[in-house]
């Protein structure tokens, strides 16, 4: 018996050397720690280097497959997270396009835009009006603005038709910006 577990015990020592070394191994560097090795410990590491160097890449190369998979992971999460945010509702998206296109010049004095692009304006308003609301919106709310600002819109184009005044059309454009953030804001359902 006694014979047996010698014989056990020799069996297993190439394999606990390996786990001791394996487990001095350091994180960042990858490398040995410089620790004392009895002769016996040497011998058997001799017999496994390539093993130990197998091993130890592998090790590396999980660390660095788990981190690019959580670090996609991460992005992809973010990404979705922002595009569910504009992508919703793609009439409000290209109407918010026309929008900002107009308003913010004529907030700088710049009514050029505004005066070019007040009939796509009107004609993007309409198509946002007719469109599909999203369930994350309020469906009442939601409409009876789209519908304030259609007509706004329409108004503007009445206007710059009419040659008003800047201050005017600063004031009409500045009006249909804010109802245009209602929607964006005060229109979506709470979650």
């Amino acid at each position: 018996m006694e014979h047996f577990r010698k014989c056990n015990l020799r069996a297993f020592a190439p394999l606990r050397a390996l786990r001791e070394t394996i487990s001095r191994l350091h994180p960042s560097t990858q490398t040995i720690f410089p620790q004392k090795i009895s002769k016996k410990q040497q011998n058997t590491l001799s017999l496994f280097p390539k093993s130990i160097f197998i091993i130890t890449q592998i090790t590396i190369k999980m660390k660095k497959l788990s981190l690019f998979v959580l670090t996609t992971l991460l992005f992809a999460g973010i990404s979705f997270a922002q595009s569910a945010k504009t992508a919703d509702w793609p009439e409000m998206k290209s109407f918010h396009a026309l929008m900002s296109s107009t308003f913010h010049p004529a907030e700088e004095g710049n009514f050029a835009p505004l005066k070019e692009k007040v009939a796509q304006l009107y004609r993007a308003s309409k198509v946002w009006y007719a469109s599909e609301i999203p369930a994350n919106y309020k469906p009442e709310e939601t409409k009876a603005i789209l519908n304030k600002l259609m007509i706004q819109c329409h108004d503007i184009w009445i206007q710059v038709d009419a040659k008003a005044s800047d201050e005017k059309l600063k004031q009409m454009i500045t009006e249909a910006h804010d109802s245009f953030h209602k929607i964006v804001g005060e229109c979506k359902k709470d979650k």
